[in-house]
């Protein structure tokens, strides 16, 4: 699927949409307070957002857009390291884009307090627990991208199964305390 510098280009644009969408819908979290978007809309805004990139770059770069998915195509041979290497590349610096721009947009106070929705251990896990957790949903994640998209008998979807794939665990998760 590797297209050169279009697939790099797709990796990028969609890594920084989903980033941009995903954790400003925290900063925004942060910002609005107890009338803001919650847990639910924090996810809807994750989820959208890799459905929609998913689906307008799949066929330009395959539309991996998360170093676990370009990880399952190196370790089944459906990419060269060269190439892997050359999508993480494009993912990091996505991610790292989108953090930038929503440090410009988001006032100090609201972006530091909530680390740009950097990932943390909730106080309420061990670190071994929130391992657990975090290989379980990326293995959700992995299947979905396989069965809805890679598998060449994938149902007609787009990255919409995907997205959801990402959706659900978050919005089932009960409220922070």
């Amino acid at each position: 699927m590797d297209q050169g510098i279009k697939s790099y280009w797709a990796e990028f644009l969609g890594t920084f949409t989903l980033c941009f969408a995903g954790q400003g819908a925290i900063c925004a979290q942060q910002l609005m307070g107890p009338t803001g978007l919650g847990l639910l809309g924090i996810a809807v805004a994750h989820g959208l957002a890799l459905a929609v990139m998913i689906s307008a770059f799949g066929a330009v770069s395959g539309g991996h857009l998360n170093p676990a998915v370009t990880f399952g195509f190196l370790v089944t041979g459906r990419q060269s390291v060269p190439s892997a290497l050359a999508y993480w590349v494009s993912q990091l610096l996505g991610a790292v884009v989108a953090s930038f721009a929503l440090a410009a947009v988001f006032p100090d106070a609201v972006w530091k307090a909530v680390h740009l929705g950097a990932a943390a251990v909730s106080p309420g896990l061990t670190p071994l627990g929130a391992a657990l957790v975090e290989f379980v949903l990326t293995f959700f994640l992995v299947t979905a991208v396989w069965g809805t998209a890679v598998d060449e008998r994938h149902p007609p979807i787009g990255g919409f199964g995907i997205g959801l794939a990402v959706t659900w665990p978050a919005a089932r998760s009960p409220p922070p305390r």
